[in-house]
């Protein structure tokens, strides 16, 4: 299959992933959960400076101290002391990118930056494939950069994940990696400088990173036990080092907090940190699925085939790059599926925390597809060809599954922010629980949402707005579902189906959306 040909079938591919997107966002700006927070930093640089970490509050004038907040763990970070109150605790980086772009359009074109580095990743897998594969076997390289493309990893940049943009860096860490050490076998100071500094800047835009960057050096290493071996890794440690270094004096300088507050975050979670069968369960759920989630191999049966086929050949015929990179990637899912103590999302949503080494396990999966077959019968190998087609088949079904609930969640979406919407500018959106706060989406930045969970909050907050303010009170569902990754201590804010009652109150419409109960009406 000639490259014009497959670069043609990755272009349609990501015209119709802008299609797609484009259909989310009619009317209102798609964007909920993990990729809402992003959406928020962006719009919170955009208008109040890029050193400005200050979490955006519409409903600051009722609420300075940020105490009725509605966005809280695992995003939000309340602080007692220093410049700021609350920050979001994502690092700025991915955001920037997006203040940047809304500097010269609207905010809601920054949602497609994700799919433009998912484009690019596809063009730099194809171009590490074909070198490895010394421009031979076209078609598994096609089949393997397609496999890309329709995993779970599509998913993720829908959500307005930062995660296409540190596959960038990490493929063209690898790409690099592969030229010198693998095909030409020979590298130098400048280009191992430059392979730890794209792998600092990974790390920087997702941390988890370290774990695949570990894995694929680790495995390298034990190949490969020689003192040049360990010149080439203190080389590339230079410059992991300079990208680091420079990440904490930032933080340092901007938020006087070296790690940032995403570390803080994770140091607050850790507080009841899990025991090692609390591990054992997130490492089964995040491999094999449990309710809560659908697991990598449930999710892609293919990728487990493709162990199965690796094990028995391992220690003999395989060469040694098909041995890197099956074996890295394999490390990569086990030592993460450990190491992961939060869902990273529901049923087909959860697996972000897989994809650093995805694209390690899919390289070896080309290198091991090509030398298989010089080995096999023809029929046995129709037959390969023939199962894998069938759970390349399951994989799609999975992805398309994902795509049409977020599809369906997007118009179920338009019809919660055109009822936000009524509120207006002056208007206050009063929200019992924080179930809501994953879904406040564009109305965010636009109406004034609050949290009130209790008489005392009600009763303070009620005082301080004015009659003939437009008021929606949002209630949960009735038996609301809560993750266990979830800190016991913010149970009773999610639980707590308290409605903020006021004497002086005409109600004007009651609706029923996501299963949230919406209660519209004037302050008298």
């Amino acid at each position: 299959m000639k490259r014009f040909f497959r670069y043609t079938l990755y272009t349609l591919f990501f015209i119709f992933l802008c299609i797609f997107r484009f259909n989310l966002d009619i009317d209102f700006p798609f964007a909920a959960s993990d990729g809402a927070i992003k959406y928020y930093q962006s719009k919170g640089y955009h208008d109040n400076g890029y050193f400005n970490f200050e979490c955006p509050y519409k409903a600051k004038d009722l609420d300075p101290n940020f105490e009725y907040y509605p966005i809280n763990y695992p995003w939000a970070v309340f602080l007692k002391t220093g410049e700021y109150k609350c920050v979001l605790q994502y690092p700025p980086f991915f955001s920037y990118i997006g203040t940047i772009l809304s500097k010269f359009s609207l905010l809601k074109y920054t949602l497609y930056i994700p799919i433009i580095f998912y484009f690019v990743n596809l063009l730099l897998l194809d171009s590490i494939l074909l070198n490895l594969l010394d421009h031979k076997n076209k078609t598994s390289i096609f089949m393997i950069t397609f496999f890309q493309a329709i995993s779970f990893t599509l998913l993720t940049i829908i959500d307005n994940s930062e995660n296409s943009i540190f596959h960038f860096f990490n493929l063209l860490a690898i790409y690099i990696f592969s030229k010198s050490y693998i095909i030409s076998k020979d590298s130098s100071f400048l280009l191992n400088l430059l392979i730890g500094i794209l792998w600092g800047i990974s790390i920087v835009f997702r941390i988890e990173v370290i774990i695949s960057i570990f894995s694929f050096l680790l495995i390298y290493f034990l190949f490969n036990f020689t003192f040049k071996t360990f010149n080439n890794y203190f080389q590339i440690g230079i410059g992991l080092v300079i990208i680091i270094l420079s990440f904490l004096i930032f933080n340092y300088l901007t938020v006087s907090e070296p790690l940032g507050f995403r570390f803080i975050s994770q140091l607050d979670n850790d507080k009841s940190s899990l025991g090692l069968l609390g591990h054992l369960k997130f490492a089964k759920a995040y491999l094999w699925g449990d309710k809560f989630m659908v697991g990598l191999f449930k999710y892609s049966p293919f990728l487990f085939l493709g162990f199965i086929f690796f094990i028995p050949k391992v220690f003999k015929q395989l060469s040694f790059p098909t041995k890197l990179f099956l074996l890295s990637g394999f490390l990569y899912f086990t030592l993460a599926a450990l190491n992961v103590t939060v869902y990273g999302g529901m049923g087909y949503f959860g697996l972000r925390y897989m994809e650093g080494g995805l694209i390690l396990y899919l390289i070896g999966l080309a290198l091991l597809w090509n030398e298989l077959k010089p080995d096999i019968h023809l029929y046995f190998r129709v037959g390969i060809y023939l199962l894998t087609l069938y759970l390349f088949t399951i994989t799609w079904k999975s992805t398309k599954e994902g795509l049409k609930i977020i599809r369906n969640s997007s118009i179920e979406y338009r019809s919660l922010m055109r009822a936000f919407a009524k509120a207006g500018k002056e208007g206050v959106v009063i929200h019992s629980s924080l179930y809501s706060s994953y879904i406040l989406g564009s109305s965010f930045l636009e109406q004034k949402h609050i949290n009130l969970y209790d008489k005392n909050s009600c009763s303070k907050i009620m005082k301080k707005i004015p009659s003939n303010t437009y008021i929606i009170f949002v209630l949960p569902p009735e038996n609301q579902f809560i993750t266990p990754d979830i800190p016991k201590r913010l149970y009773p804010r999610y639980k707590e189906n308290f409605h903020c009652k006021i004497k002086k109150f005409k109600e004007i419409e009651t609706q029923e959306i996501r299963g949230l109960k919406l209660i519209s009406g004037i302050k008298r």
